[in-house]
């Protein structure tokens, strides 16, 4: 298994080229990650279900999607899905807590996902200041996801 930011993305392919994701890939291209150890467990994240016209809303709980990475904090180090890491800067983490797990988005914005995936794949990145991590679930938390939520806007 290669690092997160040692392996190519077809996203980033086909938006910047060959050449670019050739490069971003290559040696010298940050400190890499170790890959998730084989066996361990993928973070149990709750997965959105699109909405369909003429179901009603009622008792469900409806989210913008925004156009970013999901991450999974564990308290120690921000996860994708599969449970690679993510080559985040300490600065970045360093105010997350590290008693709770967090589940949520990395995002550069809206029409930016291209630059988002560039962005938290790559080790070392000068462009992390343009990251934001939109948190919003706290699976440690065990409660019903209403009390959850009320409780990540406390």
């Amino acid at each position: 298994n290669k690092a997160v930011d040692q392996r190519t993305c077809k996203h980033l392919r086909d938006h910047l080229g060959d050449k670019f994701e050739a490069a971003r890939c290559g040696a010298g291209s940050g400190t890499p990650l170790p890959a998730r150890p084989i066996g361990t467990p993928k973070p149990g994240l709750l997965l959105a279900h699109k909405w369909e016209e003429g179901d009603s809303p009622t008792g469900w709980w409806m989210s913008e999607k925004l156009d970013g990475v999901r991450a999974y904090w564990d308290g120690k180090m921000l996860l994708s899905r599969l449970g690679n890491p993510f080559p985040a800067p300490t600065w970045f983490t360093a105010v997350l807590p590290t008693d709770k797990t967090l589940d949520g988005e990395l995002f550069c914005g809206r029409g930016q996902f291209n630059v988002t995936v560039s962005v938290v794949k790559t080790s070392n990145s000068t462009r992390w200041p343009m990251v934001v991590y939109q948190v919003f679930d706290m699976p440690s938390h065990g409660d019903p996801f209403e009390d959850r939520d009320r409780d990540l806007r406390t």
